[in-house]
């Protein structure tokens, strides 16, 4: 019987596309509303450049004058300024070897599963970048946004210390008159639950490509996002403190850039029987509005991204869009 091989199936022109599309299209932080994906970012990515500056022209609110019937009185002009949010390039690569990606093969559509595995990869890899990028924005430049009710104690945490409907609330308070009703909750699995213990939590489904279906939880009217990799650290005497993200639909914004893919085969593993790769390369970005990229070099790793003097808050931080909550 023919074996079916990854360079039999993956036509880069072909294959690329259909795996952007679909790690797009079943990525949970999209699919929330969370994230949007932003074509004048995708834009940017798609030229040179590892920095995108986002002018932008700031007046004040109130800039109405009352109106007067003298003819002496002069009217001010407002000054106008110009600041810019500044996003990053982020450059990754990888490669997985078929003995990771065709156990499926045998099915009707060979292009499909691996596809279908390549998505699921690329957006555990783009989503890590996210996280650590709003471990870094909030460290600084958002640290006005974070509503920290942790008690060090945890295993004695109170009420007012725990995440609940009542802190949760609070924690928007930062949004000022910013606050959508439909923001959205991304947090730890142990703070998913705690909402499953406070009540009786409903879900949306939202169909995706191939007839599949994902469903993300709501509580209180919220979609809630449930990522492990969302901060959770220990007590500095018992118990943990979560990190809890509240975001507007589409505050953080994706662009994606250079995708492309590489089915080859390396003759001298195996001690010469040899194995079959697939190489990914991936060129994103993901932004903030109010935000900019301030660290030294090009393409910063987790690390960097993590780091809150690379960043900068460059508008009104109530117009930023998100809050984070720390609680036990």
């Amino acid at each position: 019987m023919a074996t079916t091989r990854l360079s039999d199936i993956i036509v880069p022109e072909v294959f690329a596309p259909y795996a952007l599309r679909q790690t797009l299209e079943t990525n949970r932080y999209i699919l929330s509303g969370a994230v949007a994906v932003d074509s004048v970012l995708s834009s940017f990515l798609a030229g040179g450049g590892s920095t995108y500056e986002m002018p932008k022209f700031v007046t004040p609110e109130d800039d109405y004058a009352v109106s007067s019937d003298d003819p002496a009185v002069d009217g001010v002009p407002i000054g106008v300024t110009a600041n810019a949010d500044v996003a990053v390039r982020l450059s990754r690569n990888n490669h997985y070897s078929s003995m990771a990606l065709t156990r499926e093969l045998a099915g009707a559509d060979p292009l499909s599963a691996v596809v279908s595995q390549v998505a699921y990869l690329t957006n555990k890899k783009r989503e890590s970048e996210m996280l650590s990028q709003l471990t870094g924005l909030f460290d600084t430049a958002l640290s006005g946004l974070v509503s920290d009710i942790a008690n060090e104690d945890g295993d004695n945490a109170t009420a007012t210390e725990v995440f609940n409907k009542d802190t949760f609330i609070g924690a928007t308070g930062g949004f000022a008159d910013r606050l959508s009703p439909n923001t959205i909750i991304i947090c730890h699995s142990d703070i998913y639950r705690k909402m499953q213990m406070e009540t009786t939590l409903v879900s949306q489904t939202i169909p995706v490509l191939g007839g599949i279906d994902i469903e993300i939880p709501v509580y209180l009217g919220h979609p809630v996002v449930v990522d492990d990799r969302v901060g959770k650290v220990a007590g500095g005497t018992s118990g943990f403190k979560y990190t809890t993200y509240i975001v507007n639909p589409g505050t953080i914004g994706i662009g994606s850039g250079l995708y492309d893919t590489l089915a080859y085969e390396d003759e001298k593993s195996g001690n010469g029987a040899g194995q079959e790769l697939l190489r990914i390369r991936d060129s994103f970005s993901f932004h903030v509005a109010e935000t900019a990229w301030v660290g030294a070099g090009v393409n910063p790793d987790q690390t960097a991204l993590a780091t809150g003097s690379n960043w900068g808050l460059v508008g009104a931080g109530k117009n930023v869009g998100m809050a984070k909550l720390v609680s036990n």
